[in-house]
């Protein structure tokens, strides 16, 4: 008795992880996110594998929305960058704090990135 109650909960986790990744796989057709930290900003980057010469979007703010934002240009050819300048670890708590170096950060990486992706 006892044996089945274990099958039965290896079971169920597997089915319960397996059906995740497999419904992730089905149900996802979108471009997943790249992280950028480093050369004085934060973002997440968004374009599919096969870019050239794409024109880029920044959407300034980031979090949720400019990840989906992000996610749906890239979808349509563009390149999306989700930039947030508050709230993250390392990033000041007020929007007066910010540098606006920090954003020629992010403009100057983004055209770093772009080219490694191409050259790829």
């Amino acid at each position: 008795m006892r044996n089945k109650k274990y099958i039965l909960i290896v079971g169920m986790l597997f089915l319960l992880f397996g059906g995740y990744f497999i419904a992730d796989k089905l149900l996802f057709s979108g471009v997943k996110p790249r992280a950028v930290d480093g050369n004085g900003f934060q973002a997440n980057f968004f374009a599919k594998k096969s870019i050239k010469n794409s024109p880029t979007v920044i959407l300034v703010g980031g979090g949720q929305w400019g990840d989906y934002w992000g996610q749906q240009f890239a979808q349509k050819g563009l390149v999306g960058l989700s930039l947030p300048y508050i709230g993250k670890e390392g990033l000041p708590e007020l929007p007066e704090e910010i540098e606006l170096t920090y954003f020629e950060n992010a403009s100057l990486g983004l055209k770093r990135k772009q080219r490694l992706i191409q050259t790829k």
